[in-house]
């Protein structure tokens, strides 16, 4: 390859791979995902089925709602 062709030599480029700049500063905020944002975006945007999409939401909500009672059994008991 011409490294001239390059607007940053491929060397850079393999280091920022190689060695990225990393933190363990974060904090991750987990909330519920607006149900109307995905259906906006997949079927908006991306142009899925609604009605899947919203079968899917459902199995979703469904399947949080019972990982919440799970978690809140496991405390009464634990």
């Amino acid at each position: 390859l011409d490294e001239s062709d390059f607007p940053v030599p491929p060397e850079r480029i393999r280091q920022i791979f190689l060695q990225p700049k990393v933190t363990d500063r974060y904090e991750l905020d987990w909330r519920s995902p607006s149900l109307k944002g995905v259906v906006d975006f997949l079927c908006g945007e991306r142009d899925f089925s609604e009605d899947r999409v919203q079968k899917a939401i459902e199995k979703m909500t469904q399947g949080l709602r019972e990982i919440r009672e799970r978690r809140t059994l496991e405390q009464f008991f634990g």
